[in-house]
């Protein structure tokens, strides 16, 4: 038996077997875009030496295909302090103390302070923070 399609039904019963290439777009994982497995272990391959294109072999129908990844950037932001809070940290660096505010993340010098050789900090500006539990917020960075 045969069927007679009309130009619409056969666009239709077409678009239903091929996809867009937008279906292979942007995703959150990766698609092969031979048989629409989707590689959910994809951090097996973002650590491809900093290169944002590359070449895998699909795990079910075997093909190769081109894979093009994205980085997203995110951002930490900080306000402005009327009192730095300073964290000291790490030893000393060309003769000089780092010191990092916990509240904005500038970063200063022992020099830079009150009573250094080039202060940028006046002494009612800035505390020192010497206790360690008060530097946790630095473990993220």
């Amino acid at each position: 038996m045969y069927h007679t399609y009309s130009h619409y039904q056969l666009g239709l019963l077409m678009s239903k077997k091929r996809k867009s290439h937008l279906d292979y777009h942007a995703n959150d994982t990766i698609v092969c875009p031979y048989c629409d497995f989707k590689h959910e272990d994809v951090y097996d391959f973002m650590s491809n030496h900093g290169e944002d294109r590359f070449e895998i072999e699909c795990y079910e129908c075997e093909k190769s295909f081109h894979v093009q990844q994205r980085v997203e950037y995110t951002f930490t932001t900080y306000g402005d302090c009327k009192v730095h809070k300073l964290w000291r940290y790490g030893g000393k660096h060309k003769g000089r103390w780092s010191y990092t505010c916990q509240t904005c993340a500038q970063e200063f010098y022992d020099h830079d302070l009150h009573d250094g050789k080039y202060p940028k900090l006046k002494e009612h500006e800035y505390e020192i923070i010497e206790d360690d539990s008060d530097t946790a917020w630095m473990d993220g960075i």
